[in-house]
């Protein structure tokens, strides 16, 4: 046998090559300051990571009692497409329990490198300076200006406390809530007023007889009185505020003033000063030199650069003012992240956690790659823009907690013009929840929008003026909270990470899909029809707190206590006891911020 006749045997066939495994994604947005990249994504994962090593607990289908994490990167896929040399990190994290292996990604928008070096303390301050007669403004508007504003109170009059998120709206309210659409938007534009609202309603009333008539103008008399009451509490509120920040300003300059008359009578500082050629002057430009100097050690010039200065920077929206660029450059960060989260194939559903400002920035990402869509293919139907050419229908999830959405909306993002046509325009380009993703072409919900609030939180409130001008089924799903008992403006602003309910809800979104409304469970068919109608599954509206109701009253009792005392310091002849007074509420303030925060370090 010649080597020629040897037969070579056959390489072993190589292994089919695996392909990607399915995941879902999570995107978190992180809130307003100089965050550190990837801490509050880990906050989240950590949170979550917790949650299941207290179920693994109680339940014995889990056969790991905590995730599986794994720090990776992979290449950012631009989103016009084309090849790209970014880098985009994500946690990616394994669930195993008997039913099988779930698999999530964990992505963060992150934005704060934008808003470096966009504004300093004192343009800050001056901004809002600028806010405090925004509530006149909006009061001696015409009753079709500012529509979003006037919908958002009408629903916040009708939907009392205490009835679930997703009840429709008794018939009456419903026909007030179209009828005000139509006369906002009516050509050629009429008198605005609300008189002239009032008339058109009258006329424009569906049901006949007096009843039904009466019904409806009452409630269009009662959304009047809730909106005009609302802006003037508004007004007080801000005058109160603006008064206390002036209150301290002035304490603090007349005790530099103090400090410096204190130190000038020193005899044993003469020879030193005398030495070094100094010499110190007791005038209000040196004390206020001195203040400037203890806002910078204090912290609080660089919370109005750094906090403050984000929410300057995202919420300018008029193309003319510079500050605008960098919010083009906040919102080109958050669209590559979320559009590259949702071109991967082996991506499933897509939820999004944001916190604070980053709720803001979060919707407005999502409703920018909804007109990315709409410009893909201008003709096409709304079916086409929720799937193509980004598909936005894996969007299923947003979650915000600590949300300044409506007073944005209320301070910004809301215009007024003589031109009727270009209040309409800027609106409808805006969007709302009754678009894509957020709704489906046949008006049901499409994306489950659950917003976490607290009342000690002051930034934090429900989402209102998302709604569109034509009433849906789709709405906020705002659920109170109530984290912390004594009033604690930071911790609670923080609480959110830990709070069981945020978190619960979160765990069974992101491995569960639950209280998905893209594919929700059917109930009874009617008599006729082969399936019953869609369930959702509403969290709203959350828990009150009466006891944390009635500790909150200390917060405005101190500035008016604080205004007061500044009062008695500038007019002598005032009364002047209320300085031991305003001591007494301070000390007890921070006294008991400090014990509520000592005993939940202790409980954790």
């Amino acid at each position: 046998m010649t080597d020629d006749d040897r037969t070579t045997p056959a390489a072993p066939a190589a292994p089919a090559a695996e392909g990607p495994r399915p995941y879902t994604a999570v995107v978190v947005f992180h809130g307003m300051g100089q965050q550190r990249h990837y801490e509050t994504l880990w906050r989240v994962v950590e949170a979550l990571d917790a949650h299941v090593f207290q179920q693994a607990a109680r339940d014995a289908r889990f056969i790991d009692k905590r995730l599986l994490l794994k720090v990776r990167r992979e290449r950012l896929r631009p989103l016009g497409g084309g090849a790209s040399i970014e880098e985009l990190a994500y946690v990616e994290a394994s669930q195993v329990t008997d039913a099988g292996t779930r698999r999530l990604r964990f992505y963060e928008g992150y934005w704060a490198p934008a808003t470096v070096g966009g504004t300093s303390a004192a343009s800050v301050l001056r901004w809002l300076l600028g806010q405090m007669t925004r509530p006149l403004k909006v009061l001696c508007a015409p009753w079709r200006s500012f529509s979003r504003l006037r919908r958002a109170d009408l629903m916040n009059l009708l939907m009392r406390p205490g009835q679930p998120a997703g009840q429709d709206l008794p018939e009456a309210a419903r026909t007030v809530y179209k009828r005000y659409a139509e006369f906002a938007d009516m050509r050629p534009p009429q008198p605005g007023s609300y008189i002239a609202f009032l008339r058109y309603l009258s006329r424009r009333v569906p049901q006949p007889g007096w009843a039904a008539r009466r019904g409806v103008m009452w409630v269009a008399v009662r959304w009047w009185f809730s909106h005009v009451t609302g802006l003037l509490r508004h007004s007080f509120w801000l005058l109160l505020a603006g008064l206390s920040v002036a209150s301290v300003a002035g304490l603090v300059l007349v005790g530099c003033l103090e400090v410096l008359r204190s130190l000038s009578g020193q005899a044993w500082l003469q020879p030193w000063l005398a030495r070094v050629g100094a010499e110190i002057e007791v005038d209000a430009a040196s004390a206020l030199s001195m203040a400037g100097v203890l806002a910078v050690v204090t912290g609080v010039a660089a919370f109005l650069r750094d906090a403050l200065g984000d929410v300057q920077q995202f919420v300018t929206y008029q193309e003319t003012d510079e500050l605008h660029e960098r919010r083009a450059k906040i919102m080109d960060e958050a669209r590559k992240t979320l559009a590259h989260v949702l071109t991967d194939d082996a991506c499933e559903r897509v939820l999004v956690f944001a916190h604070s400002l980053g709720s803001a920035v979060a919707l407005d990402t999502v409703l920018a790659l909804r007109g990315f869509n709409q410009c893909a293919a201008p003709q096409a139907s709304a079916e086409t823009h929720l799937h193509q050419p980004l598909p936005l229908h894996k969007l299923e999830h947003l979650v915000t907690c600590g949300s300044p959405i409506d007073k944005i909306s209320f301070f910004f993002a809301t215009a007024s013009s003589r031109v009727r046509g270009f209040e309409r325009m800027v609106d409808q380009l805006r969007g709302d929840v009754g678009d894509i993703p957020f709704s489906k072409a046949g008006r049901q919900p499409h994306l489950h929008w659950v917003n976490f609030w607290d009342r000690g939180d002051p930034i934090s409130g429900p989402i209102e003026t998302v709604l569109p001008a034509e009433l849906r089924k789709q709405r906020v799903d705002n659920v109170r909270l109530a984290s912390l008992a004594w009033p604690d403006i930071g911790a609670s602003h923080d609480a959110y990470f830990e709070h069981p309910l945020v978190v619960e809800h979160l765990y069974r979104a992101v491995f569960g899909g639950e209280s998905s409304f893209a594919d929700p469970p059917r109930g009874t068919p009617k008599p006729g029809h082969t399936e019953g109608p869609p369930v959702y599954d509403w969290r709203g509206p959350g828990q009150a707190s009466t006891w944390q109701t009635l500790c909150g009253l200390l917060v405005p009792a101190a500035m008016l206590l604080l205004v007061w005392t500044t009062a008695g310091v500038v007019w002598p002849g005032l009364p002047a006891p209320v300085l031991a007074w305003l001591g007494a509420v301070a000390a007890l303030l921070l006294a008991g911020a400090w014990i509520q925060r000592l005993a939940n370090r202790v409980r954790r």
